[in-house]
């Protein structure tokens, strides 16, 4: 094989992907966690290294410091680029880390094999939406999947050069894994483990006498190297090592659409991670590893290689997987793609191998460039949203749409506020703009050089018909997926779509009406039959208008017409048939028309779909009480603890139970003291554990 050749093959195509990233980077817009709190903590992350650490402003951040030392950087590289915005200059740097790791991954492939390895794997790596697309902007994930694949060059290195490593091998492992570990603690074990096997798996071909001279070598360099990891690492935090740990699990859950349901992050079941990896990474690299498992053994060349790099991929998804508290975020296990497509990479160029013909040998080149193709196209015609794909196995972002989320991100957010800002004209108030968005810090960026006085209001989609907005910004995110797939998404007042593969992603609308504004001020101040009526001409403008139908609902409770409860109940769950409100006002329905075991069933269902609707258990609590189920009553709202939303409304409802038995408030004290002290010593959150522990003995010693 001409290795000449092909390395300037592999060049050509580097900077073929060089050009286009880098090109294209400027297009993208921030994402939502992006304004909301990452530039600021950059600032504050800067500041605390330039003044070592007397500047301490970055401990009040209560949200992770994915890639801390990275968003410090871009934060330094912005004072220094003075006449660039932050965010460009933040994504322009992200993108050059993204293509630092494809090089990376591509050079551990030529490691593996040849330069037309390196070449495949640059090719799948750079025409990958999902990879290329977070390059553009996701400054949390990208500095992690570029440091984790240089530290796996370096260890691969320290491997080939057995029985001699290099010291600058080891010098260079140990700080690419250092800033792999400081951007994201979940990858500390994986690089450890990294290390581990792809040392003991070349080592093990080895003669067991240089294995002998060499032992005390590589003891030297892997404790050196884990001094240093360590070291760096202390030194890049500005915490303490536990509270840095603990900065990273998440304390305010969110819900997000998975296999057709709003799921919470936190209660996605065990295989979430590993199936969104399949249905986001090119079918490519799936047909270029059955072909390395299966050429591998038949021509015996590069098993090693190939059960190493598989095994540190299932590693890294497993052990991040077990830990739910960040099973929400697959991105994060975007560095643990990298091995995948190397042995991706490695089965294709077997493929090549093995062909003993030149035809054979260029159809054999041919495949993984075919199979790529969509992807690539996928790039350029969605841009800039790439990183929204699904492969072909799944059907496609259009099958996707409805079942899994598609821009949670939010980066849309940016060419619709151009939008508005070309077309805003209507003004409601008379002096000043109002735009509703999910992030009023969004808004804010994006309308802060508006032509007119603009303000933010920050409302979710639900909720949009409570606030007084001239023109509202919805990216595609938090909405019931029946109401997506319904005939009346997008509503009739959307006046800009953003779509991708013809399924939107971003609506902006223009409100025609106030009726509903107007009629929950009414219904505020009790008069009922001016609120129906303008509630009413909004459900006849809008008929997803969710907050209307449910403030209808409320109003002809409030004057007891059954009927027209009913109706309006019903007309709302033809839309959501799984919505939380909607569901608890039916069950409160039939509990008021006697109809009390259907409401039992209903509430158990909302908390099923549910289990942070708080009013379910409320309801279901109190209906229990009222049966005299009274175990029942306790347990019920006990379990609220476990979901974290027991609040001064539960304990209430707790000593009604007691009181409806005639029994001691005391003993409803106890028993939720118990209660908390076991759900959260069982959640593993022991100091809250203790405390409640606590607190049950002082109660009870007290008695």
């Amino acid at each position: 094989m001409n290795e000449k050749f092909h390395r300037i093959i592999f060049i050509i195509i580097a900077i073929a992907i060089a050009a286009v990233m880098f090109s294209l980077v400027g297009d993208y817009g921030s994402s939502i966690a992006e304004d909301e709190y990452q530039i600021t903590q950059s600032i504050q992350l800067d500041r605390y290294y330039k003044s070592f650490g007397s500047d301490t402003s970055i401990l009040q951040s209560s949200h992770p410091m994915y890639s801390g030392w990275f968003n410090a950087l871009t934060a330094t590289l912005s004072d220094v680029f003075t006449n660039c915005e932050i965010r460009g200059v933040r994504h322009t740097t992200n993108a050059v880390f993204g293509f630092i790791g494809i090089i990376f991954a591509a050079l551990l492939a030529k490691r593996c094999r040849n330069w037309r390895t390196a070449s495949f794997t640059m090719l799948l790596l750079g025409f990958s939406p999902v990879i290329f697309g977070h390059s553009m902007f996701n400054l949390d994930d990208i500095p992690v999947f570029a440091t984790f694949a240089a530290s796996l060059y370096f260890a691969k290195r320290l491997a080939d050069h057995f029985p001699k490593p290099k010291i600058i091998d080891a010098v260079f492992f140990a700080l690419t894994s250092s800033l792999c570990i400081a951007a994201n603690p979940d990858s500390s074990l994986i690089v450890a483990i990294a290390l581990i096997i792809c040392t003991i798996g070349l080592v093990a071909q080895r003669k067991h006498d240089e294995i002998k001279k060499a032992a005390i070598r590589y003891s030297i360099f892997a404790v050196g190297s884990l001094a240093v990891i360590f070291g760096i690492v202390i030194l890049l935090i500005p915490q303490g090592i536990s509270e840095w740990l603990g900065s990273f699990s998440p304390n305010a859950p969110t819900r997000i659409l998975f296999e057709g349901k709003l799921v919470w992050t936190d209660l996605l079941p065990w295989y979430y991670n590993t199936k969104m990896l399949v249905m986001t990474i090119p079918a490519a690299v799936f047909v270029g590893m059955l072909l390395a498992l299966g050429l591998c053994f038949v021509k015996k060349t590069n098993r090693a290689e190939i059960i190493t790099f598989l095994a540190i991929s299932v590693l890294a998804i497993l052990l991040f997987s077990l830990k739910s508290d960040t099973t929400s975020i697959w991105q994060h296990l975007l560095y643990a793609e990298i091995p995948l497509y190397i042995v991706a990479a490695i089965g294709f160029d077997m493929l090549v191998e093995s062909s003993r013909t030149k035809a054979t040998q260029i159809a054999g080149i041919a495949i993984p460039i075919l199979l790529m193709v969509m992807p690539a196209i996928h790039i350029f015609r969605c841009h800039p949203y790439s990183h929204i794909y699904y492969n072909e196995f799944t059907g496609g972002v259009s099958h996707a749409f409805g079942r899994y989320e598609l821009e949670n991100y939010g980066t849309s957010n940016r060419e619709a506020a151009q939008w508005v800002s070309d077309n805003g004209k209507y003004n409601l108030s008379g002096n000043q703009l109002f735009v509703a968005t999910r992030s009023e810090k969004t808004g804010k960026h994006y309308f802060g050089e508006y032509k007119y006085e603009v303000s933010i209001v920050e409302t979710r989609w639900a909720e949009r018909a409570n606030h007084i907005w001239d023109y509202a910004i919805f990216p595609v995110t938090g909405i019931e997926p029946e109401i997506l797939t319904s005939q009346y998404f997008p509503p009739k007042n959307t006046v800009d779509t953003i779509s991708i593969d013809n399924v939107p992603i971003c609506l902006v609308l223009q409100r025609t009406d106030t009726c509903d504004l107007y009629g929950r001020g009414y219904l505020a101040n009790n008069d009922v039959p001016h609120a129906i009526e303008l509630l009413e001409m909004a459900v006849y403008n809008d008929p997803t208008n969710e907050s209307a139908m449910i403030n209808l609902i409320d109003a002809n409770l409030r004057i007891n017409n059954k009927d027209a409860m009913k109706k309006w109940i019903d007309r709302f769950l033809e839309i959501a048939p799984r919505d939380d409100v909607g569901n608890y006002y039916n069950a409160y329905y039939q509990n008021i028309t006697g109809n009390n075991d259907e409401a039992e069933r209903i509430s158990k269902e909302i908390i099923e779909y549910n289990p942070r609707f708080g009013l379910a258990y409320m309801f279901l609590s109190m209906v229990y009480t009222l049966q005299k189920r009274y175990d029942e009553a306790e347990s019920i709202i006990l379990s609220t603890v476990d979901y974290d939303i027991y609040d001064e409304q539960a304990a209430r409802q707790l000593v009604r139970v007691y009181n409806a038995q005639q029994k001691d408030i005391r003993e409803a004290e106890l028993s939720y003291y118990d209660y908390a002290y076991k759900s959260y010593d069982r959640r593993g959150k022991k100091e809250l554990a203790e405390k409640f522990k606590k607190l049950y003995e002082e109660t009870k010693n007290k008695q």
